[in-house]
């Protein structure tokens, strides 16, 4: 469905580009600019450009307002994605382990537990703190010698 509107918007945008080509051409060839649709409407002369680079500026300018456009129905399309998988995810937090996102949770791997967290406790360590720095590799799993 989405890509249907987007070949309209191209259809409407490719037709409306033709006709500022044509009123160019009928300028440089001395002949007024059309006044009227072929359906009889009156249309409003916009813009009037000076010259063929003009109008090719306009085209580039126009063409660059499409691909942003192009890209952000990519990145909505994305976001919308993206949120119907946290939604699951979400529920499934909810359903298989008890847990309300909106808390904050501490993970016990020795006890195999899950503490709720209140939001004046301090945070529980969830893994042991290591009492040394690990070695230093160089890139080849040999340790350095210092």
């Amino acid at each position: 469905m989405q890509r249907q509107g987007w070949w309209l918007v191209g259809a409407v945008v490719g037709g409306g580009l033709l006709m500022v080509g044509l009123r160019a051409q009928e300028r440089q060839a001395g002949r007024p600019p059309a006044s009227k649709a072929a359906d009889g409407s009156a249309q409003a002369v916009v813009f009037t450009f000076a010259d063929e680079a003009g109008v090719q500026a306009f085209a580039n300018v126009w063409r660059q307002r499409e691909q942003v456009l192009a890209r952000l129905a990519t990145l909505q399309e994305y976001w919308a994605r993206e949120q119907q998988e946290l939604a699951g995810l979400t529920q499934r937090l909810a359903a298989e382990y008890h847990v309300d996102v909106a808390k904050s949770y501490a993970l016990d791997p020795q006890r195999k537990v899950l503490i709720e967290q209140s939001p004046s406790s301090p945070p529980a360590p969830v893994l042991p703190q290591p009492t040394e720095p690990p070695p230093v590799m160089n890139g080849r799993t040999e340790e350095l010698k210092n």
